[in-house]
């Protein structure tokens, strides 16, 4: 047992490719390693990484939990990553990709998934997810959504029934969010304003006046 009750705690290894390692745990292959590596043939470092090493066959084991102030706010498992609470990518040239590595075809491509589920089953005009857009509208951080994206449930959902609209607000004047188009589950498109047309108009069309 090793107690150390002040002070910091160094560990260099002034020596070529000498990669030092911490290891916590039972045995070398039940255990948790930070290792730290050198550019080959130096002792500049390279990268550090977090490694975990089990014998057992069982689901996740040897997974990692974040916990801030005693609350889990991410876990790493076998099928990927967890997130408990908001993620933001703040910087310059700020993105997000999902990038689908399999072979493209008509059922492959990166995705984004946003999910409702509480439990229970989706009731009529409950909110799927929605998409934001929205900026700054003044120098002190107050941020404004500019338009929207909703995906709603147009009947109460089951095993046999799954209708969904989706509508798309846009934003006039001061916080005025305005519903602007609505595609139904009924194959339906519904403007809230005047339709401008630049193009020809070609297929089947049906026009419904109201």
């Amino acid at each position: 047992t090793t107690n150390i009750v002040a002070g910091d705690v160094t560990m260099y290894n002034a020596v070529n490719d000498g990669n030092p390692t911490i290891s916590l745990g039972s045995t070398a292959t039940n255990r948790f390693e930070i290792k730290t590596a050198y550019n080959s043939g130096a002792q500049t470092l390279d990268s550090v990484s977090f490694t975990s090493y089990t014998t057992s066959s069982t689901t996740n084991d040897g997974r990692y939990f974040f916990n801030v102030d005693e609350v889990q706010l991410m876990a790493l498992l076998d099928a990927g990553t967890t997130v408990y609470g908001n993620i933001t990518a703040a910087a310059d040239g700020a993105a997000i990709t999902s990038q689908n590595s399999t072979a493209s075809s008509a059922t492959e491509g990166g995705k984004l998934t946003l999910r409702c589920d509480d439990g229970a089953a989706m009731a009529d005009n409950h909110r799927l997810g929605v998409v934001e857009f929205s900026g700054a509208e003044d120098a002190s951080n107050n941020r404004q959504t500019g338009a929207s994206i909703q995906a709603m449930c147009d009947a109460a959902w089951s095993a046999s029934e799954n209708g969904t609209r989706l509508e798309f607000y846009t934003m006039d004047g001061n916080a005025a969010s305005e519903l602007s188009l609505t595609l139904d589950s009924d194959l339906l498109a519904t403007f809230a304003g005047a339709v401008t047309v630049t193009g020809a108009l070609t297929g089947n069309k049906n026009f419904k006046l109201i």
